[in-house]
């Protein structure tokens, strides 16, 4: 597989550097205006994330809330970068068969548009890994930037094994149902390549035991959401929480893809090769069985 690395952070920090002034809006539109000149395609995808007017200003207020330390942004490019081939040699040593032969690994300043995501960088596969979020979650350790890494990596199988482009892929998971099914494939994969339940995404000691807890209201808010056509949102981003505990989505689709391994005995990669009209079934057969079994919670 060739592999081919942006590192475009330090275009930013120079700017930083540049400026000689506190963290501030205007700073940090001053960085952000080179960082976009000098990298057009990560301004592109920035915009394309966000979907906002003004997107320079915006990001600049963003960013100045989130940094308050450069230094955890230093910390946040050294350690993903150092443990990049950590993440790669444990993926590719169970899924190179079936991945691709070309990938783009970016570093950069996401403005917000997430830790990690799988999408493409001028048409190739790629990951991103926005440096301000990992910085601004603290997933600053090594074992919860492999986990990132190995996460977006499982997506971008997914996508191989679906036969679609990254792009047509982002566009399916505007249905809730299929977002479901890709954010617990991968993270049910991403575990896999682990060898084990490892919760990076949890935000307390309590966050595991409240999902299991919680599973058939989880189940039951799922539906009552997709149903009033409402954001779920609320189930996925960092920003968002149910009763105080945010990502539940990753918890509940992971339950979906164990679903299907023990009650439709199917592996991960016969998971991943499933036709949409199939999977958005099976998640409704699942949210269905589960909403309804489990008792609703007095939480």
């Amino acid at each position: 597989m060739r592999i081919r690395l942006i590192d475009s952070y330090l275009t930013f920090r120079n700017m930083l550097r540049s400026v000689n002034g506190e963290i501030s809006v205007e700073t940090i539109s001053k960085a952000l205006t080179t960082y976009f000149n000098n990298y057009p395609e990560i301004s592109k995808i920035v915009r394309e994330c966000l979907d906002k007017n003004n997107i320079l200003n915006w990001c600049s207020k963003l960013l100045s809330e989130f940094i308050n330390d450069v230094e955890e942004l230093d910390r946040a490019w050294k350690n993903t970068y150092a443990t990049l081939p950590k993440a790669l040699f444990m993926f590719t040593e169970k899924f190179s068969k079936n991945f691709y032969n070309e990938l783009y690994l970016v570093l950069y300043v996401s403005c917000g548009c997430g830790a990690g995501w799988a999408f493409e960088y001028h048409g190739i596969p790629a990951i991103y890994l926005g440096l301000d979020m990992i910085a601004y979650l603290k997933w600053l350790s090594e074992a919860k930037i492999k986990g990132l890494i190995i996460h977006e990596l499982c997506h971008l199988l997914n996508m191989k094994l679906q036969n679609t482009t990254p792009r047509k892929f982002s566009s399916m998971e505007n249905d809730p149902y299929f977002l479901l099914y890709s954010e617990g494939f991968a993270m049910k994969c991403e575990h896999y390549v682990l060898g084990g339940e490892v919760w990076r995404i949890a935000s307390d000691n309590n966050w595991i035991a409240w999902c299991r807890n919680n599973l058939g209201r989880l189940a039951r808010l799922y539906v009552e959401y997709v149903e009033k056509g409402l954001p779920v949102n609320v189930f996925y981003g960092s920003f968002y929480n149910i009763d105080g505990y945010s990502q539940t989505g990753y918890f509940l689709g992971h339950e979906f893809i164990k679903y299907l391994e023990n009650k439709e005995n199917m592996g991960l990669i016969e998971i991943a090769k499933l036709r949409y009209s199939d999977i958005i079934n099976y998640v409704k057969k699942f949210l269905s069985e589960v909403g309804s079994v489990s008792k609703p919670s007095s939480v």
